[in-house]
């Protein structure tokens, strides 16, 4: 079973009970994170100057001119602008319900 922590058009964020890991789908690609490489990768697409790497690609011949690279991995997520808004929206929806879950439990009610 999994916990969908958000989904938009193109792409969902769960948390897998198998494994523990948080699942990032979008688009034709999945990636899986501990909560702390989650926290890096949202913060690292949360910082992109989107405009700047738009003007950096202007004259590539690459449809999509805002590319990140995924760690060491060799692949490259490669976006429309919109398309980097969305997966913006994506990763910072589900990291807010994940810091309400995980803070949640410590309120005291009574």
């Amino acid at each position: 079973m999994a916990l969908i922590l958000h989904q938009t058009r193109n792409g969902q964020v769960f948390r897998c009970d198998h494994c523990a890991a948080l699942h990032v789908e979008f688009g034709t690609a999945e990636l899986r994170f501990s909560e702390e490489g989650y926290r890096t990768f949202w913060e690292m697409i949360d910082r992109l100057d989107l405009d700047a790497w738009e003007r950096a690609f202007s004259h590539s011949a690459h449809h999509r001119k805002i590319h990140i690279a995924v760690g060491s991995t060799g692949a490259t997520f490669v976006l429309h602008k919109h398309e980097a808004l969305e997966l913006r929206e994506l990763l910072a929806c589900a990291a807010t319900k994940l810091y309400i879950r995980k803070h949640v439990a410590d309120l005291n009610w009574n």
